[in-house]
């Protein structure tokens, strides 16, 4: 039934009006949310419904644009090969990430990081670092 219930709270977390109800949401779902954090609306969070083990970590201070995706379980499976990858995601304090942006399983976001719209993250952002692109690269 728990796994039906943070089901649920995953699709509702994009269509949340207001951040107070987003931040709400994400820590019914047991991830680490600091103070003074801003969460856009559409935003999505993909884990293996282990909450705290492979979530999300947020520090104070953070700004999360519009659509952005948290992805911190990937799977694929063919024929010739197959790989599983999981990571806890840890966003940093006085962060921004930019609409529409994918941080992808294990990145380490450093404080006073920037990660520009749009952008793919797959590797740690070091503090103090602008990334853009896809993949994302400093600039």
């Amino acid at each position: 039934m728990l796994k039906k219930y943070r089901e649920f709270l995953k699709l509702l977390l994009p269509i949340c009006p207001t951040n107070a109800l987003r931040i709400y949401v994400l820590r019914l779902l047991q991830y680490n949310i600091g103070e003074q954090v801003s969460i856009g609306i559409g935003t999505i969070v993909i884990d293996n419904n282990k909450g705290d083990i492979f979530g999300v970590e947020i520090g104070n201070d953070v700004t999360v644009g519009p659509r952005a995706m948290f992805i911190s379980v990937t799977a694929h499976h063919s024929i010739t090969r197959s790989w599983w990858k999981e990571g806890k995601i840890i966003i940093k304090n006085g962060v921004f990430i930019g609409a529409m942006a994918i941080i992808m399983p294990g990145v380490i976001i450093g404080d006073n990081a920037t990660v520009g719209a749009g952008a793919v993250v797959t590797k740690d952002v070091p503090p103090n670092t602008t990334v853009v692109g896809v993949p994302a690269k400093p600039i």
